[in-house]
């Protein structure tokens, strides 16, 4: 299976970082900037809606910021939840200074064989 490159909005957010690499890893720097700045640009340049620029009503939206869930019988609120039909994926946004102790399981509705890359 032949590699594909990189889009050009991530090879820009990467550039981006690393000429700013200092003040992103300051501490200064907060999860919401890092949303704002890489994480919604970066799931757009995927075709996920994280803005819903689109204008769906909760129930339709790919992407829910903050959503509402029941994990192992305790409320949570990730960051960003990803819906495709009825499946749904959660991911959490940290600081570098804010590493969990238990590492989240990798987003699998982003991998190259979704049906939303193709």
């Amino acid at each position: 299976m032949a590699t594909l490159p990189p889009p050009a909005t991530v090879l820009d957010l990467v550039e981006r970082f690393e000429r700013n690499r200092d003040e992103y890893l300051s501490g200064r720097y907060n999860e919401a900037q890092v949303r704002q700045d890489f994480l919604n640009p970066f799931f757009e340049c995927l075709d996920w809606d994280a803005q819903n620029k689109l204008a769906f009503a909760e129930a339709c939206r790919d992407v829910v910021h903050e959503d509402s869930l029941e994990i192992g019988g305790e409320p949570k609120a990730p960051d960003y939840c990803f819906r495709v039909g009825g499946a749904r994926a959660s991911s959490q946004a940290r600081r570098r200074s804010q590493r969990s102790v238990a590492r989240p399981k990798p987003l699998s509705l982003l991998t190259a064989s979704s049906p939303r890359l193709s």
